[in-house]
């Protein structure tokens, strides 16, 4: 991840402040952006803090503030628009709330896509594959908000990527993680992959040893992540790597490559 640290998008809410004219958004019944007031990534105290910035930003406005809790972060936000354009005139009048020092209470507020469950079909999410016998997919693409460079959206944008896929006639599929959102292409049994003996030789003293490692014996597995999707996908671009040559033991930089997936339920993920 590019992150770890807590991301705040507002300053210390210091004096009360009394609601006047411009306070309610005009909302959409299509809520696809919010207002971020407020968000925490930190995986131990999100919650708590989130719930307190909540309470305090409603008594210092008189708004209706809502606040949403994912697994390791959890925002506080304002207001549903159908359009970017729509949630600007919402922007306007966060960035321009002050308190009664003349402070502003919300300088970072931004437009970000709805927080949530991700908004695609329920029968493209990789939890829902129904066929008992299908144990691997192919992971394509992996994407994550980064809040220091405004981009957030990722949970969209991996539904954008599977109705894409689909439409070209892959069997694909989103899901996410934590904080990530993935996209799978394809399902196979667990005879897809067959462990096997690898030979390592150590990149310093140059010993060689054995380890098990999983290969791809399906060929139409082998055609996705050879010729289909080579390269894995990371926030919408390829991204290099260390890795480890086991017969030579040298070190170079690659791009990550696709790889197999282990379908939510089935088994655990390496």
């Amino acid at each position: 991840m590019r992150y770890t640290h807590v991301i705040i998008w507002a300053t210390a809410l210091t004096a009360a402040a009394v609601c006047g004219s411009g306070c309610t958004p005009v909302e959409s019944a299509t809520a696809n952006y919010t207002i971020a007031l407020y968000r925490s990534n930190d995986p131990q105290t999100h919650v708590n803090m989130a719930n307190h910035f909540q309470k305090i930003a409603e008594r210092e406005t008189g708004w209706d503030i809502d606040v949403i809790h994912e697994t390791n972060a959890s925002t506080v936000h304002w207001g549903r628009y159908a359009t970017m354009q729509q949630a600007g005139t919402g922007l306007q009048t966060a960035r321009a709330r002050r308190a009664s020092n003349g402070r502003p209470l919300f300088p970072y507020a931004m437009v970000i896509p709805m927080p949530g469950p991700a908004p695609g079909p329920p029968e493209w999410d990789l939890r829902n594959v129904e066929d008992p016998n299908a144990y691997y997919t192919v992971l394509v693409a992996v994407e994550y908000d980064v809040p220091e460079e405004d981009y957030f959206g990722y949970k969209k944008r991996i539904v954008d990527y599977t109705r894409e896929l689909r439409e070209m006639g892959y069997e694909a599929y989103y899901h996410v993680v934590g904080d990530k959102g993935l996209v799978c292409v394809g399902t196979f049994p667990q005879s897809a992959l067959r462990t096997v003996e690898q030979k390592v030789r150590h990149p310093r003293t140059g010993d060689i040893s054995f380890r098990e490692v999983k290969v791809v014996r399906n060929r139409d597995m082998k055609k996705l992540i050879d010729e289909d999707f080579p390269d894995l996908q990371v926030v919408g671009a390829g991204e290099a790597q260390v890795i480890v040559d086991p017969q030579t033991g040298k070190r170079k930089m690659a791009k990550k490559k696709s790889q197999p997936y282990v379908i939510p339920g089935r088994g655990d993920n390496w």
